[in-house]
């Protein structure tokens, strides 16, 4: 459009209705929403149309779908109750607040397997921080349901506290993408250290030695993993005696986020100076890229780019040109969790499941690898 202004589908816009009246109270928790077909009918559309819609805002948590009932909106955060009906038999997936591409098909693919096992589930996401993941937990946990997978971001004793609690009680719980070293919780995560490594060794082999890590942040175990993986083939490239990591290379997550421009500049600013960058996932890579070409360096010429995600559709161009990228699959670690849940469910005291999926190709340097696989430990 000529100003600028982002063209919107039908679908898009049927969604944003729904959520609207949602989040205004004109729906409340617990009332059934308009079918597909009586959506399509009051809306002039087609049912494809409002299936996509209900479809999305499931994913995002406002809808709960039950077979052979109907759509109804979803609990507000922290309305759940020990009291609450119909739960008995349903499991939930909870996960932060993320507005991106692979969150939302972890979640597809959780919700699709229980789909085919006949289990209820609800997709239930929230603002994340400290105080709340713990309250969403109790919360979920205290309504009745059959079992939890578990997005959660920060790593604290009353976290683990909690966790430990649940499994004494013989909780099925489950964690999904992040998980906490030294405790016997099932997860199920992407192969974060194997794709990492394999798009450092990718940049090296395409001549590379001075090369940075952009997004180091110790306290999440799918960064530290990463990072882990660029240190791995850092390590094997400098050889016998060789300084495997120049630490002044690795740049801090939130410091990237906080004060990018000071950060890269004082990298770039460097009498050795990094040729690449290895970055945690694509935001952080255009962060990066942004701030390389306000300085002047062209891409992929003088400043190569890699990173591991799946913010954009298997085929389209990465957001930095000439990136390396790998792609994690989302609707595995999603599927995944919900078997690991329904195995969880049906032997509480079976050994600790930690389950790793491995990406797609590496894109970008006509390599593949890390072909898609899961791995129990």
């Amino acid at each position: 459009m000529a100003d600028g202004t982002k063209k919107t589908t039908v679908y898009e816009d049927i969604k944003a209705l729904l959520r609207a009246r949602i989040e205004q109270g004109e729906l409340a928790a617990g009332e059934r929403v308009p079918s597909e077909y009586e959506l399509g009918r009051q809306l002039g559309v087609s049912r494809h149309r409002t299936r996509l819609a209900l479809r999305e805002l499931e994913v995002e948590g406002y809808v709960v779908r039950r077979r052979g009932s109907g759509t109804y909106v979803a609990p507000v955060q922290g309305a759940f109750s020990a009291s609450q009906p119909g739960l008995a038999n349903t499991v939930v997936i909870l996960f932060p607040k993320f507005e991106n591409r692979y969150a939302r098909r972890v979640v597809e693919g959780f919700i699709a397997y229980m789909g085919q096992a006949s289990t209820p589930s609800i997709a239930y996401n929230f603002y994340s921080d400290h105080e709340s993941e713990v309250k969403a937990m109790r919360s979920i946990v205290d309504s009745g349901v059959l079992g939890l997978v578990a997005w959660l971001e920060h790593d604290t004793p009353t976290t683990r506290a909690f966790l430990d609690s649940l499994r004494r009680r013989r909780f099925p719980i489950a964690l999904v993408d992040r998980y906490f070293e030294g405790q016997s919780i099932d997860y199920v995560v992407s192969s974060n250290e194997s794709m990492s490594y394999a798009i450092t060794k990718a940049l090296i082999e395409k001549g590379h030695r001075r090369i940075a890590f952009a997004g180091h942040k110790p306290s999440v175990s799918s960064v530290l993993d990463r990072y882990r993986g660029y240190e791995r083939a850092m390590c094997e490239a400098a050889g016998d005696g060789g300084e495997a990591v120049d630490h002044a290379l690795v740049l801090d997550l939130d410091a990237i986020w906080d004060n990018s421009r000071v950060t890269i500049r004082d990298v770039m600013a460097l009498r050795d100076k990094p040729t690449a960058f290895v970055c945690m996932h694509d935001k952080v890579m255009q962060a990066v890229y942004r701030e390389t070409l306000a300085l002047g360096y062209s891409t992929p010429d003088e400043i190569a780019f890699a990173s591991v995600d799946d913010m954009h559709p298997a085929g389209e161009q990465p957001p930095v040109p000439g990136a390396i990228t790998v792609a994690q699959d989302a609707i595995t670690v999603g599927a995944e969790s919900a078997r690991v849940l329904k195995d969880r469910i049906a032997n509480p005291d079976a050994p600790v499941q930690c389950v790793y999926i491995e990406g797609g190709p590496i894109m970008g340097v006509g390599l593949t690898g890390c072909n898609t696989s899961s791995t129990s430990a």
